[in-house]
């Protein structure tokens, strides 16, 4: 059976639990069920029980009155610094392996770097089971000259360095949250001492990894070689090649620039999260957008379904519950369901532009970073560039 299909029937099954999981106790006839209308600047949509727009519009400006239960009303004005943050965000994360490419002996093009992030961030949260994070290292592969080792190298780097500095947040931001849902707190609380021991286990293993280099390469050829002199050639290839990936770590300068990008990278998209909280009229402040933002994130980086449906919508509502906002919430629903369709909108309008500018089809795209000849057997192909 083909892989790629494989992978689409695990992550659909994966995908068609957690919507289950996630949308299970939705008053979906609340949400789709009835008319959207404009109002100023609101969108408004839901069950205005028996209100007219208008009427809802002056009882909320005039503060004597609350939102009904099963309405929901959006503040446009506010969604546009979500989309500008998007945007910003999107240009930090494809240009911070610049310097780390640089550390390496590679000058890759901004160009290419831009290419290449906008077609892999939109595989990575399109694809199933996290595959789309081949496609980067791949496209540099191709269009760089990067061995897909080394770039494969500065993909485990950056997922611990964004894991570390997520968890740190979620952390700090856990002492000022407040305790409307117990249970909800402490599961987050959990979870966010689960992934620091995860990614600063990570962190530690990547750093015990390249300095021990040397006696792991004497333990291949002195113990293993007499047994498996083929496989100990084989390895010793790839942990060569991986260990060029991290060529960049001795280096403190680079490590320390790509840190710092790293944490205004996310403290710049914990702002998105706010600036969406405010567009649905919730006022709690910027530690509650830092923390949705960071259970997003972490809750994602298990293996995902196609376009991380249920997923994203589950983990992003686990913090409103610490609130006191009820995870069946209609304009909490449609809270996530906006961010949600934000984000994969976003990014594939990237990926389809860039990969609209180059001579990579959809079926190519899957198959990247699957080939299964070696690095060796294959030769790179560097092209000028990655646009047409």
């Amino acid at each position: 059976m083909n892989k790629n299909f494989q992978k689409w029937v695990l992550g659909t099954v994966l995908g068609v639990f957690f919507v289950w999981f996630a949308t299970r106790g939705w008053p979906i006839e609340h949400i789709f069920g009835h008319q959207i209308y404009f109002d100023g600047g609101y969108l408004i949509g839901g069950d205005l029980g028996g209100l007219t727009p208008k009427a809802l519009s002056q009882i909320l400006a005039d503060g004597s009155g609350e939102l009904p239960v099963n309405a929901w009303r959006i503040y446009l004005p506010w969604l546009l610094p979500y989309i500008l943050v998007l945007i910003l965000i999107h240009y930090i994360r494809a240009w911070r392996w610049a310097p780390l490419l640089r550390a390496n002996g590679h000058n890759v093009p901004f160009s290419i770097l831009n290419s290449t992030g906008g077609i892999s961030f939109a595989a990575i949260f399109l694809l199933p089971l996290r595959v789309g994070e081949f496609v980067r290292p791949a496209l540099l592969k191709k269009w760089g000259n990067v061995r897909m080792s080394e770039g494969m190298a500065l993909v485990v780097l950056e997922r611990v360095l964004d894991g570390l500095v997520v968890t740190c947040i979620l952390l700090a931001v856990l002492l000022y949250m407040p305790m409307g849902d117990p249970e909800a707190y402490h599961r987050i609380h959990l979870g966010a001492l689960i992934s620091l021991a995860v990614f600063g286990g990570g962190l530690l293993g990547i750093i015990g990894a390249y300095m021990l280099r040397a006696p792991l390469d004497r333990f291949l050829e002195n113990r293993i070689r007499r047994f498996a002199p083929r496989l100990v050639d084989k390895v010793r290839g790839v942990l060569s090649r991986f260990y060029r990936g991290l060529g960049c770590m001795p280096n403190l300068r680079i490590m320390f620039l790509f840190t710092s990008v790293t944490i205004i990278y996310w403290l710049i998209n914990g702002y998105g999260y706010y600036a969406m909280t405010r567009a649905f009229g919730y006022d709690f402040g910027m530690i509650m957008g830092f923390a949705l933002m960071a259970a997003v994130v972490i809750g994602m980086m298990i293996p995902n379904p196609p376009g991380n449906v249920g997923t994203f919508w589950y983990f992003l509502l686990l913090p409103m519950t610490v609130y006191g906002v009820t995870d069946a919430s209609v304009q909490a629903i449609v809270f996530a369901l906006f961010v949600w369709f934000i984000q994969m909108a976003q990014m594939t309008i990237f990926g389809v532009y860039f990969l609209s500018k180059s001579t990579l089809t959809i079926s190519e795209l899957q198959d990247l970073g699957h080939d299964e000849k070696s690095e060796e057997e294959a030769p790179e192909v560097v092209l000028s560039s990655p646009i047409r």
